[in-house]
């Protein structure tokens, strides 16, 4: 995968293995670019993604956390990586439209979750989405 999705492919599965272990970003980067799936991939942007992600974590779990339906300690890792990173985005990246940030989530979703994390995925991104940027949907 290429360009920005391949960017937020790799951020995800980062963000993953970081919520599994807890490994330290300086020694789970060089596991990362040895990644053979990943070559495509803009590591630039999927740096920046994983960095702001993880140094802003608890906040954005905080935001999280405040649209689930259930305590975040049950949210499946994977859907909890696909949310963070979802949820930096339309936080961090006002640039892009929020509908390419959340199909982009739901997308990767599909791909990692279980069958209906997608529908999950989209309605707390949703809701993330009307907390951080209301100006869009007035």
């Amino acid at each position: 995968m290429a360009g920005r999705r391949g960017s937020r492919y790799g951020a995800v599965q980062v963000v993953y293995r970081w919520l599994m272990n807890e490994v330290d970003l300086a020694r789970l980067w060089p596991e990362v670019e040895a990644w053979e799936h990943l070559q495509h991939a803009n590591r630039k942007l999927m740096k920046e993604l994983v960095e702001g992600v993880i140094g802003s974590a608890t906040e954005l779990d905080g935001h999280i956390a405040a649209h689930l339906d259930r305590p975040l300690v049950q949210l499946d890792p994977m859907e909890h990586a696909v949310l963070l990173v979802g949820a930096f985005e339309l936080r961090d990246s006002p640039e892009l439209n929020r509908r390419i940030v959340i199909n982009e989530a739901i997308e990767l979703a599909k791909l990692f979750g279980a069958s209906e994390a997608h529908r999950y995925v989209n309605g707390v991104l949703d809701r993330l989405a009307r907390e951080f940027r209301p100006h869009e949907f007035s």
